[in-house]
């Protein structure tokens, strides 16, 4: 369970090009992961980086058991979510 949820500076950014149905519908996931970040259909990207998609877009974030965070790194279009997080080097 996350106390907190965290955005990095890109992830940050992303939502703003959202359409307003996903944007709504990436809220509530974020909130169903502060419950359960590694249940409900998160993938695991690397060994502290996970995946959840939402439509189109996917969300990768890493979670914090110490300090019980969740910490967004990215959101983005299904196609360029890999790359993005290459570019940044996650994966």
């Amino acid at each position: 369970m996350a106390d907190r949820i965290l955005f990095t500076a890109v992830a940050s950014r992303e939502p703003r090009r959202l359409p307003r149905i996903v944007l709504e519908r990436m809220d509530a996931q974020f909130l169903d992961l502060g419950d359960g970040p590694r249940a409900g259909g998160a993938e695991r990207l690397g060994p502290d980086l996970f995946r959840v998609r939402v439509g189109d877009y996917r969300s990768a974030y890493g979670i914090d058991d110490t300090g019980l965070e969740l910490l967004v790194v990215e959101i983005a279009h299904r196609r360029e979510i890999h790359r993005e997080l290459k570019r940044l080097r996650l994966m």
